[in-house]
C-alpha cells in the first residue's frame, strides 16, 4: 500500500510540478474526502516530501537492510555524482545500496542519500559515506562491496574507503568497478575503425561512412511530416513498379543516440527495413523535386 501511495504521490508531484499555482490533490485519489479538499503550494509539499515520506521510506529502508539475510544485512554501496541545475548548478553525490530483502525474498536497490558538493575529493566523499552510514545505523563490516565508474578520483575513493574499513575490521570489501563506461569506449572505437580508409581504398574511390553519424542523420532528416509524407509515396510508387518490394510503409526510422550504443541494432534493422525505398527517394526523387525546401535540403550536409 506505501509502495502503491508513493506512485501515485510521485506522478502527482511530476505534474503538480509542471504548475505555477497550487495543486488539486484530487487527482491523486478520485475518491477521497480527505484529498479533495487538500489544495497545498510549492513550499508546503516540499516539506511534506522532506519532512513526511522521505524520512518514514527512509527508516523502511534501513530496516529491511539490517534484516536481510539468515545471517543479516550484507550489501553493496553504489556512489555516483552528476552536475545538475537545483538552485544554480549544483554537483549531487548519490549513495545508493542493494540488499537481500527478506521479506521479499530478493534482491532490491535502494537509493540510501545525497551529499551536494562542489569539489569532490576522495577524502570527501569518504567523509560522506562515512557520515551516512553513521547516521543511518547501517554497521559498515556489513558491507561486501563498493559499486563505482572508473575515474581516478573514483579509485582513489575506493582505496581510502576499503583501507579504512579493513582498519574497523572489515577487508574483504570487494572493488566493484563499472565495466559499462570502456565496453562503450571500446565498442565507440570500433564504429571508429570501420570509417577508416586505406591508402589501397583511398586510391580506389572507397568511402566509408560512420554508422552513428548515418542512423542520426537519417531519423533526423526525416524528423519531418512532410518528408515522411515523400517517403511513403515513394514507397508506394515502388509498389506498383518494383517487383517483391515488401517494405512496410508504416513503419519509420528508430531514433538513435550514440550514448545508446546497445540500440544501435534495432535502429540498424528500422533502417534496413526501409532501405530500398530510402536508396530511391535520395537518389531518384529528392534531386529530381521541384519544391523549393527539397531544393534547399540538397545542400544540407545531412544529405
Amino acid at each position: 500500500m506505501t509502495r502503491f501511495f508513493t506512485q501515485r504521490f510521485a506522478a502527482s508531484l511530476r505534474e503538480w510540478n509542471q504548475t505555477t499555482v497550487s495543486y488539486q490533490w484530487s487527482s491523486c485519489d478520485p475518491g477521497s474526502e480527505v484529498f479533495s479538499r487538500m489544495n497545498l503550494n510549492r513550499k508546503k509539499v516540499s516539506e511534506v516530501v522532506r519532512f513526511g515520506l522521505y524520512p518514514s521510506m527512509k527508516q523502511t529502508l534501513v530496516r529491511r537492510v539490517k534484516e536481510g539475510g539468515g545471517t543479516g544485512g550484507f550489501f553493496t554501496t553504489g556512489l555516483d555524482s552528476s552536475t545538475i541545475k537545483h538552485l544554480g548548478i549544483q554537483k549531487h553525490c548519490d549513495i545508493n545500496i542493494r540488499y537481500w530483502n527478506e521479506a521479499g525474498g530478493q534482491v532490491e536497490d535502494g537509493y540510501l542519500d545525497t551529499h551536494v558538493v562542489g569539489h569532490e575529493p576522495a577524502v570527501r566523499q569518504v567523509n560522506d559515506l562515512n557520515k551516512t552510514f553513521t547516521e543511518m545505523g547501517i554497521p559498515l563490516t556489513k558491507m561486501v562491496g563498493l559499486s563505482r565508474d572508473n575515474p581516478r578520483v573514483m579509485e582513489a575513493v575506493s582505496k581510502l574507503f576499503r583501507s579504512e574499513l579493513a582498519d574497523k575490521g572489515n577487508p574483504g570489501v570487494v572493488d566493484l568497478i563499472c565495466y559499462l563506461h570502456p565496453c562503450h569506449t571500446a565498442f565507440e572505437k570500433c564504429c571508429e575503425s570501420l570509417t577508416k580508409v586505406s591508402e589501397l581504398e583511398e586510391e580506389e574511390g572507397v568511402i566509408k561512412i560512420d554508422i552513428s553519424t548515418l542512423l542520426s542523420s537519417i531519423h533526423g532528416f526525416f524528423n519531418s511530416p512532410a518528408r515522411r509524407e515523400d517517403l511513403t509515396d515513394v514507397g508506394e510508387e515502388l509498389y506498383d513498379k518494383l517487383a517483391g518490394f515488401e517494405e512496410n510503409l508504416n513503419k519509420f526510422f528508430k531514433r538513435h543516440v550514440s550514448t545508446r550504443w546497445l540500440e544501435m541494432g534495432p535502429c540498424l534493422e528500422s533502417l534496413l527495413d526501409r532501405w530500398t525505398s530510402t536508396v530511391h527517394y535520395f537518389t531518384a526523387f529528392l534531386p529530381n523535386s521541384k519544391d523549393s525546401s527539397d531544393k534547399k535540403a540538397l545542400k544540407t550536409d545531412r544529405y
